[in-house]
């Protein structure tokens, strides 16, 4: 229960840091297909073939805070949810007073490519229970490749045998158009809103400079091979399934049955922590049945039942092996940390069940409530462990799988256009849901120190208990638009915040987040549309907390606020 409020030091240790990242992202999609009918019968076949990249780059630099007289430090720890800090005695604007401490110069490239080829038959029978039958095949073969650098805190050219506080690392101020002073920003209530730190310009446009002030080559960093990773991924499909329909009791029922069966052989080729080449397959079989049903109890009230399975497959650069260490430090405990993915990551499997009921009480006008089970095998979470690599005890944070979990809930929704309002404002209407989600999960213990760890049941990160969206709309003739805004509770981010293993502040709660956005389109005539897209217009802020008490506040990050305009052309 004694939790500081305030701390107040004398020439405290203090940096900031430019993270400039720029992004390049291509992308080619291609269908080809061609379709057949003949009387009941209709049959249909495409070819799909897509290619993209992503180029990253980032060039980060840190620079120290260094008066040469002393600087008085006050930090709130909890000042309205957000850390905050004051810095009394000496200009913190002033280039005078910064140093240069670190270079993070890195950059990625990653490509997928994509071919699939599908072809379908549909029969329909007409009459009788089984109306038609439909079923295909699919095959396709994707490949991502991922290259990149580690080039990271190199220590300044005037460094002398590694120590950055030497008197001939360079001063901020003797490199011409280096720095700026941050503009205003939207967190408010911080208590240093402006500070001296790099200029995102001058180390784009400089960089090769920048790199020689730590003493690096002024080319781009080679790709490190070790952190590199190829997968490739072939899936061959194919489902058959049937419309049915039947009167029981009087009461129209309809629906679909159907059964695919998914082959998958994956091959990854990259590199272990340890140094060690890994070049893995693994192959296997899916069986994913599912079933619709809607049982008609009036003309505009009718009842929804649907069960299947489905299956999530790890996202590629979860299975990426290679790993980032870092030498141990005091929030890592005794040991060092470590992050990475996990080429031994399972395909998660879920049960899906759904009952709702539906009324129609007015045209484009309906409510609904909706009851919802999701039994989860593998559901996959980042989890530190202990790990021994070359010699040194690392605490690695990777991707696992946890064991059996479910998701129960229920959702209610409500969509209204009035139809009594004047005709200028017909097509006026809105819409209206809200969520509500428990479960947990079987997993390791986040708190646990052995080997292996202990295992406990577990929140789903990411998963908030409520939820709700309140959206206005507008339609009518060739103009539409949107005004949209959504609530989310609380939840948990992760398990694994950067604190030492055994803590409680490892788990890290994100607090209650919100978000308006609008849209609108206008269609000029048949073939071109104008949008436009604003978001986040109530400026909202991200805020979490360690543990399960929001004293401990952590971060507080600003979410960008864009405006999109666009054209877009239908042939």
């Amino acid at each position: 229960t004694n939790i500081p409020i305030s701390l107040t030091s004398v020439n405290n240790f203090h940096l900031t840091s430019m993270q400039a990242f720029r992004d390049k992202t291509d992308g080619y999609q291609s269908v080809v297909g061609a379709k057949w009918t003949h009387g009941a019968l209709k049959a249909g076949a495409e070819f799909i073939y897509n290619w993209n990249s992503v180029k990253h780059r980032a060039v980060i630099v840190d620079t120290r805070f260094a008066p040469p007289a002393a600087a008085t430090f006050l930090f709130g720890f909890n000042n309205g949810g957000q850390a905050d800090q004051r810095i009394t005695g000496q200009d913190i604007t002033s280039a005078n007073n910064y140093y240069l401490w670190g270079l993070f110069d890195n950059h990625d490239y990653s490509t997928s490519e994509q071919k699939a080829v599908k072809a379908d038959v549909e029969y329909t029978i007409g009459q009788g229970f089984l109306t038609s039958i439909k079923g295909g095949v699919r095959f396709s073969e994707r490949d991502a490749r991922f290259r990149g650098t580690t080039q990271n805190d190199i220590a300044p050219a005037g460094a002398t045998g590694g120590d950055r506080f030497a008197a001939t690392v360079p001063r901020a101020s003797t490199i011409p158009g280096f720095g700026t002073v941050n503009p205003d920003g939207p967190l408010g209530g911080y208590g240093v809103p402006h500070w001296y730190t790099a200029s995102p310009d001058f180390l784009y446009n400089n960089v090769g400079a920048v790199r020689q002030l730590f003493g690096q080559p002024v080319t781009d960093p080679l790709f490190n091979p070790s952190i590199g990773f190829t997968d490739t991924e072939k899936t061959m499909a194919g489902y058959v399934q049937a419309k049915y329909g039947a009167k029981p009791g009087g009461l129209p029922l309809d629906g679909v049955v159907g059964l695919r069966v998914v082959n998958t052989d994956q091959r990854l080729i990259g590199y272990r922590p340890s140094g060690a080449p890994l070049d893995g397959s693994e192959e296997q079989t899916d069986f994913l049945p599912s079933l619709n049903a809607r049982l008609k109890l009036q003309d505009n009230l009718q009842l929804r039942f649907s069960a299947g399975r489905a299956i999530t497959r790890p996202e590629f650069g979860d299975l990426n092996p290679a790993t980032t260490l870092n030498a141990p430090t005091t929030t890592g405990g005794a040991a060092g940390t470590g992050s990475g993915g996990n080429p031994d990551l399972k395909t998660v499997r879920s049960d899906n069940y759904d009952l709702g009921i539906e009324y129609y009480f007015a045209k484009g006008s309906y409510v609904s409530l909706t009851g919802f089970d999701r039994e989860i095998d593998g559901y996959v979470q980042s989890f530190a462990a202990v790990e021994t690599i070359g010699g040194v005890r690392y605490i690695v944070g990777r991707p696992r799988n946890s064991g059996k979990g479910s998701l129960k809930g229920v959702e209610a929704s409500y969509q209204h256009f009035p139809d009594f309002l004047p005709s200028f404002l017909s097509g006026l209407g809105w819409h209206t849901n809200v969520t509500y989600i428990t479960g947990d999960t079987d997993s390791e213990d986040p708190t646990s120190t052995t080997s292996p760890r202990a295992r406990t049941r577990l929140d789903y990160p990411q998963v908030s208990k409520w939820a709700y969206n309140l959206i206005g709309i507008y339609e009518r003739g060739r103009f539409s638009t949107r005004l949209a805004y959504n609530w989310r509770g609380k939840y948990v981010d992760t398990f694994n915040g950067p604190n030492a293993p055994g803590s409680p502040l490892r788990t890290i709660r994100v607090k209650p987040t919100d978000m308006l956005d609008f849209s609108a389109s206008y269609r000029l005539g048949d073939h071109f549309t104008i949008t436009l897209d604003l978001t986040n217009l109530l400026n909202s802020k991200y805020q979490d907390y360690f543990s399960n008490d929001p004293r401990f506040a952590r971060d507080t990050r600003a979410q960008d606020r864009t405006a999109a305009l666009g054209v877009r052309f239908r042939y």
